[in-house]
């Protein structure tokens, strides 16, 4: 998706002069409206033999294809600099950071232990004490250490969004709870109420909601990246 800079469009033009025989396939890793003002979805238009969205509600919307956002366990050693925490959050501000504050706010008071990354944050937008600001999202690798270190991953949907993000997928991996506010877990065929804890208001969070330990579900073999890549090879078929 970031490739749909308009000063990478040569680069697809360059492709298909010097490989007319080859497949571009572009997946959408993000919701269409977050890329608007920086990506241009003409160049996949023009240039993709195949368009595929993490997203079920764009998938429908601008007719592409759908597959949900895929992945597989790295092998980590724990970083021992890294504090251990009760919930762990990292992400861009977008227009949920009111709702990422109250998130803060509640958990902390309820006695939980807190690792909070909030990046992307405009100047006139309020701090609040106790959460990390950044400028840009931390390296993936060095995210997943504070994942290792967490009972819990807390997920916020984007507005309008649907389907499941990569914070799902990690709390099926790395065996950790997910706190999310997506309504879609509930009906997930990978749902399980002591591992997936369904919120739709914050105020509705009482202590005691963190269970210790989480059970191993066996639904990690069907994120695979090897799948998805069955999948493009069915569709370009």
């Amino acid at each position: 998706m970031r490739w749909l800079k308009p000063e990478n469009e040569y680069l697809f033009a360059k492709l298909r002069r010097c490989y007319p025989a080859c497949k571009i396939v572009v997946y959408l890793e993000d919701l269409v409206k977050t890329g608007k003002n920086s990506l241009d979805f003409t160049i996949a238009e023009r240039y993709a033999d195949l368009i595929v969205s993490y997203d079920r509600a764009d998938a429908e919307t601008y007719g592409f294809l759908y597959y949900p956002t895929f992945l597989s366990r790295p092998v980590l050693r724990p970083d021992a600099a890294i504090a251990a925490s009760d919930i762990c959050f990292c992400g861009a501000a977008k227009e949920r950071y009111p709702v990422i504050m109250d998130c803060y706010r509640r958990l902390t008071e309820l006695g939980y232990r807190c690792d909070f990354s909030v990046s992307r944050l405009s100047s006139d937008m309020p701090r609040y004490a106790g959460i990390r600001y950044i400028k840009r999202l931390i390296p993936y690798g060095e995210y997943l250490q504070h994942v290792l270190k967490t009972k819990c991953i807390l997920e916020l949907m984007q507005d309008d969004a649907t389907g499941y993000t990569l914070r799902t997928w990690e709390a099926i991996l790395f065996d950790k709870i997910l706190l999310t506010n997506n309504k879609a877990i509930l009906s997930a065929p990978f749902y399980n109420p002591q591992q997936f804890i369904y919120f739709g208001d914050v105020g509705e969070l009482k202590s005691g909601f963190l269970r210790e330990g989480c059970p191993c579900n066996d639904y990690a073999d069907k994120l695979s990246p090897k799948l998805f890549l069955d999948f493009i090879a069915t569709n370009l078929n």
